[in-house]
């Protein structure tokens, strides 16, 4: 009995001009299984900046069959016509930032219909956050004592080394927290953009105990034609976790976020709440504005007000919600819906109305709500039997029952207990 071999792999000693190509031109190229000749890896795949292959799609491609040769053609060759068919798959090429190999595979059909799969292996780079500097109006931050001061900025460096017992990607800095310092609009969100070093290793196989080996590299960005384990990217996913709450409390709360870079490796670093305790809030003017026959052409609300913040006097912002009533040009209320302002600005111009209708205002104040710099609120609580708000309304000359607030309606707070006095505003503009 005479066995023939005839087991698959790519011909890397051929020069046929796919060959060549393929085994000189394709980053990472690590070559296949059962591969005659031999190929040295001098290039890796960056996981953060790559493409997918460009591999042959015309012409054919010589494999090794045990002692033998077998060509297998593309669509429009005469291999192809002949039976002898070659196809691509690139579902399973997947570079991750842990490097090592990922693949595409060639579908490989000969004439009796017999289908074989030849992955063609690609190395990847090892490509470990080591330190992040955030990036905000094109100033790259580099002080980590301003991750605690409410600059809305962060610096931290990562665990990067594996064998250490400590998770990969979580921050170094347990003392230099993002922190969230209420009132301190720059403070609420963690940047997006930011320069990241990378700590980077080429793979290079395993070795005869079948252990990877790695070896410290220089990462290529080819997008930018360059070389550095140091690259600028202007945006990364950030994610609260699903704990989080914006409230007011007595101790400071740590929790941890999570930025992760493009769809790669995810960091893990603290955030730091700080405590924030309302004393007091300073009253404000209740008295109406304007009235039904002269309304203040270009009324606003004042949105801007002062409260003791743990034992010190603070500017904070002013939040009003409530309802609107419009009136017709012949003074008759024709409508009402419900509406909420809010700003980090010290005030705030009321709504344009069409047709220089008049419209009143009832509205409750919040003073010292935590507002974000879009006009946001961000401290909110469920309305009780005690907060809801339920009132009349003469529209169309009928009496209407409006529910301003039902129990369970999400409302502003200061923590304090709800103010339920109301200013009105007559405003024409």
């Amino acid at each position: 009995i005479t066995y023939v071999n005839r087991t698959i792999g790519f011909d890397a000693t051929s020069e046929v001009t796919n060959n060549y190509s393929i085994k000189t031109t394709l980053t990472g190229f690590a070559g296949t299984d059962n591969m005659k000749g031999t190929i040295t890896v001098n290039s890796w795949i960056n996981p953060y900046d790559y493409k997918t292959p460009a591999l042959p799609t015309e012409g054919f491609i010589r494999f090794s069959a045990g002692n033998a040769t077998a060509d297998f053609g593309f669509v429009g060759s005469s291999y192809w016509n002949d039976g002898y068919r070659i196809e691509w798959d690139y579902s399973t090429f997947n570079p991750s930032y842990t490097g090592g190999e990922t693949y595409v595979t060639a579908i490989l059909t000969a004439p009796s219909g017999l289908t074989y799969k030849l992955p063609f292996k690609f190395y990847v780079y090892r490509m470990y956050a080591k330190t992040i500097n955030s990036i905000k109006n094109g100033t790259i931050a580099t002080n980590k004592n301003n991750n605690i001061n409410g600059t809305g900025t962060y610096v931290s460096d990562f665990y990067d080394t594996e064998g250490t017992g400590i998770e990969i990607g979580m921050s170094k800095d347990t003392a230099y927290p993002f922190t969230i310092i209420p009132y301190t609009p720059n403070s609420y969100a963690l940047p997006t953009s930011y320069r990241i070093t990378f700590t980077t290793h080429g793979y290079k196989g395993l070795d005869a105990s079948g252990k990877a080996v790695w070896e410290s590299k220089i990462p290529t960005w080819p997008s930018q034609d360059t070389s550095s384990n140091t690259y600028n990217f202007s945006y990364v996913q950030v994610s609260m976790p699903a704990n989080f709450n914006w409230e007011f409390r007595a101790s400071d709360v740590t929790y941890y976020a999570s930025i992760k870079i493009q769809a790669q490796q995810r960091l893990t670093i603290p955030v730091l709440f700080k405590a924030t305790t309302l004393s007091s809030v300073n009253d404000i003017d209740y008295s109406t504005i304007g009235s039904s026959g002269s309304p203040s052409g270009s009324a606003s609300l004042t949105t801007n007000g002062t409260a003791t913040v743990n034992g010190t006097s603070k500017s904070v912002p002013v939040v009003y919600y409530g309802y609107a009533v419009v009136y017709s040009k012949s003074g008759t209320a024709i409508g009402w819906h419900k509406v909420q302002f809010s700003t980090t600005s010290s005030s705030m111009a009321l709504p344009t109305t069409i047709g220089n209708r008049t419209v009143r205002y009832v509205l409750r104040a919040v003073v010292g709500a935590m507002v974000d710099k879009n006009g946001t609120v961000l401290t909110t609580t469920p309305a009780t039997e005690t907060s809801s708000w339920e009132t009349t309304e003469n529209i169309n000359g009928n009496s209407v029952s409006i529910n301003v607030v039902a129990i369970g309606d999400m409302i502003p707070t200061n923590g304090l207990t709800v103010d339920t006095r109301t200013k009105t505003i007559w405003s024409s503009r």
